[in-house]
């Protein structure tokens, strides 16, 4: 779920649900997108949400997306762009400035990583870095993004702090 605003933007079943919570004792709905697959993740960032859809469980090399939604119109959401993790699944994302970071977890023969995405044109985001992460230590998850840092947690136990530097 993310809100941003007088709106609350929710995976329900494989949708996007929008909310109008402008009287938060009357929520209702205003807006729908049919998904393939659940969500796994919400980001906000403008007229933008950047969704993470899970992969087809029932297909191993199935690949999961990276959904980017146009919210100009909050009762016609608008999907304007996807970007495919191969043989994999996205478990979270994060933004900071025009810089998307997602985890991209192992399913086959791809090692688990954080992908880094300039996203300052929504409608074809460009992966600018890729940091493996280290396999089975656990599930990774992002724990923070404070200017060039990222931090990245492991459900075994530790802390992986990486220093991005924007390619331009």
């Amino acid at each position: 779920m993310a809100v941003q605003g007088n709106y609350a933007y929710l995976g329900l079943g494989t949708g996007l649900v929008v909310l109008d919570i402008s009287d938060s004792l009357m929520p209702h709905r205003i807006g729908y997108l049919p998904l393939h697959y659940p969500l796994k993740d919400i980001v906000t960032a403008g007229p933008y949400l950047y969704l993470a859809e899970e992969s087809d469980p029932l297909n191993a090399n199935d690949s999961a997306y990276l959904r980017v939604v146009d919210m100009t119109n909050p009762t016609a959401p608008v999907e304007i762009c996807s970007y495919e993790i191969e043989e994999g699944d996205i478990s979270e994302l994060t933004l900071n400035g025009r810089y998307l970071g997602l985890i991209a977890e192992h399913i086959w023969n791809k090692p688990d990583r954080l992908e880094i995405l300039d996203v300052s044109n929504p409608e074809a985001p460009v992966q600018v870095a890729v940091y493996p992460l280290p396999q089975g230590v656990g599930q990774a998850s992002l724990a923070g993004w404070i200017e060039d840092y990222i931090y990245v947690t492991l459900s075994e136990g530790g802390v992986f702090i990486l220093q991005f530097t924007p390619p331009y």
